[in-house]
C-alpha cells in the first residue's frame, strides 16, 4: 500500500500526511499503510480493505495521528501502533480484523478514543502500553476479550462493549488504573477482570456476563464502587486471594447486583468491606466471604428468593468480623456467622426460613440486632464465651436458642418462653 519509513531514530521522517487514499488489496500479503521512525505524522481518512496483514502500521514514531479511516478485513491486527508514544488513535472504524482491531503495543502516554471495531478475531482494542487512555470506543463482537490492558495508569472509560468471546475488560497486572463508566453486555466470561493493585472500577454497567460480572484477582488496594451487575452467570462481585497472598483492602461499596447466583464473594482477603451494596433476587448467598481477617459488611440490603440460601454468611477461617447496619429479607438464613470474634450489632433480619441470626462465633458480641419472622429461630448461639445483649426478636419459631456454653445474654427482648438453651454455665440479666 503505502511506505514511509526513515533510517533510524536519527533520521525520522518528519510531518507526514497520508489522507484520503482508497486501498482495495485483494488479500495481498503486506500492509495497507506503513509508517516508521516517523515524527508528527498524520494518517486519516484513508480506505484499506482486505490487506494480507495489518491495515495500518505505525512504529517507532513519535506523535502520530490515525484518526478517521476505515480498515477492513484484515489479515492481521488492524490498526497497530508499536513502540511510538505520544500517539492518537481515534474515530476510526475497523471491521473483521484477523487479529486486534486495533493493538498498542509498548506505546506510552497514548490516546484510544472514539473508534469502532467490529468483529475481531482476539481482542478489540489491546494494550501493552503505560499511561494510556482507552476511552468511548465501541466493541462488538471479539474472539477473546473486549479490551485487554497490561500496563501501568491506564484510564478505560466510558466504553461500549458486546459479546466479546473472553472477558469484556480484562486488567492483567495493570496496577493505578480507573476502569470506569463502561457499559459491557454478554461477555462468554467475565464482565470485568482486573489483577492489578492500586485499581479503581466505579460506575459500570455489566450485563449477563457469563462468569462473573467483576472480578478480582489478587488485586490489592482495589476499590469497586457504585457499579450495576445484571444476572452474572456465576457471581455478580467477587474478590479472590490466595492463602499464600491475601488480597489486602478492597472495598465493595454501594454496588447494585440483580438477579445472581451469588451475589458478592470474598475470599482470602485482609481488611475487605463490604459497604452500602443493594442485592436483589440470588438464588445462593448474598454476601459470602471465608478465609477473612478484619472483614466488615456494614449497611447493605439483601433480598434474597425464595429459593436463596444465607443473606450474609462469613464462614470458616474469618476472624475479627464486624456485620453491622444490614438489612435482609427471606433465605434459608438472614445472617450466618461462623467466625472467631465477630461482632453483629445493628442488624435488621426479617422472614428467614431457618434462623434470621445464626451466631457461631467464640468470644464474640451479639448487640442491638432486631430478628423478625424466622421459621426456626429468631437468634441461634452456637458460639461460646461470647456476649449478647439489647437484641430483639419477635414473631419467630423459637426466639431464641443456645447451645453454645458461658455467655453473658443481658437486656434481651424475647419473652423468657421463648429461650432454648442447652448449653452450660450461661448467664442471664435483666431479659424480657
Amino acid at each position: 500500500g503505502v511506505w514511509f519509513f526513515g533510517t533510524n531514530a536519527s533520521y525520522y521522517v518528519q510531518r507526514c500526511k497520508v489522507a484520503d487514499n482508497v486501498m482495495e488489496m485483494g488479500g495481498a500479503g503486506g500492509f495497507g499503510i506503513m509508517i516508521e521512525f516517523a515524527n508528527v505524522t498524520s494518517i486519516t481518512g484513508n480506505v484499506v480493505n482486505d490487506p494480507g496483514s495489518y491495515g495500518i502500521w505505525n512504529s517507532l514514531s513519535v506523535r502520530t495521528t490515525v484518526s478517521g479511516n476505515s480498515v477492513s478485513s484484515s489479515g492481521s491486527s488492524g490498526i497497530r501502533n508499536a513502540s511510538s508514544p505520544y500517539a492518537t488513535i481515534s474515530g476510526n472504524s475497523i471491521q473483521d480484523s484477523g487479529s486486534d482491531g486495533i493493538q498498542n503495543d509498548s506505546s506510552s502516554d497514548v490516546a484510544i478514543t472514539g473508534n469502532a471495531v467490529y468483529n475481531s478475531a482476539t481482542s478489540g482494542i489491546a494494550n501493552s502500553g503505560a499511561v494510556v487512555t482507552i476511552s468511548g470506543n465501541t466493541v462488538r463482537i471479539a474472539g477473546s476479550f473486549g479490551v485487554y490492558s497490561g500496563s501501568s495508569r491506564c484510564v478505560i472509560s466510558s466504553n461500549t462493549i458486546e459479546s466479546a468471546a473472553g472477558d469484556g475488560i480484562y486488567n492483567n497486572w495493570g496496577t493505578y488504573a480507573s476502569i470506569s463508566g463502561n457499559v459491557v453486555y454478554a461477555p462468554g466470561g467475565m464482565g470485568i477482570h482486573n489483577e492489578g493493585a492500586v485499581v479503581s472500577i466505579t460506575g459500570n454497567s455489566i450485563s449477563w456476563a457469563g462468569t462473573y460480572g467483576i472480578y478480582n484477582q489478587y488485586g490489592d488496594e482495589v476499590a469497586i464502587g457504585s457499579n450495576v451487575v445484571y444476572y452474572p452467570g456465576a457471581m455478580g462481585i467477587c474478590s479472590d486471594g490466595e492463602w499464600f497472598d491475601y488480597s489486602a483492602r478492597v472495598d465493595i461499596d454501594g454496588n447494585t447486583i440483580i438477579g445472581s447466583t451469588k451475589a458478592i464473594w470474598a475470599d482470602y482477603s485482609w481488611r475487605a468491606k463490604i459497604d452500602g451494596n443493594m442485592i436483589d433476587g440470588c438464588s445462593q448467598q448474598g454476601i459470602y466471604g471465608e478465609n477473612q481477617e478484619f472483614m466488615t459488611v456494614s449497611n447493605n440490603t439483601v433480598l434474597m428468593g425464595n429459593a436463596g440460601w444465607r443473606a450474609i454468611e462469613l464462614a470458616g477461617g474469618t476472624r475479627y468480623a464486624v456485620v453491622s447496619g444490614n438489612q435482609t429479607y427471606s433465605g434459608w438464613d438472614g445472617i450466618f456467622v461462623n467466625s472467631d470474634a465477630p461482632l453483629v450489632t445493628g442488624n435488621h433480619t426479617i422472614a428467614a426460613g431457618a434462623s434470621c441470626i445464626y451466631f457461631g462465633g467464640n468470644q464474640g458480641t451479639c448487640t442491638g440486632n432486631r430478628a423478625d419472622s424466622g421459621v426456626w429461630y429468631g437468634l441461634y448461639g452456637w458460639g461460646s464465651d461470647s456476649t449478647y445483649t439489647g437484641n430483639v426478636c419477635r414473631w419467630n419459631g423459637t426466639q431464641f436458642y443456645l447451645w453454645g456454653s458461658n455467655n453473658q445474654i443481658t437486656g434481651n427482648h424475647m419473652g423468657w418462653a421463648g429461650v432454648t438453651d442447652v448449653g452450660a454455665g450461661n448467664w442471664y440479666a435483666n431479659n424480657r
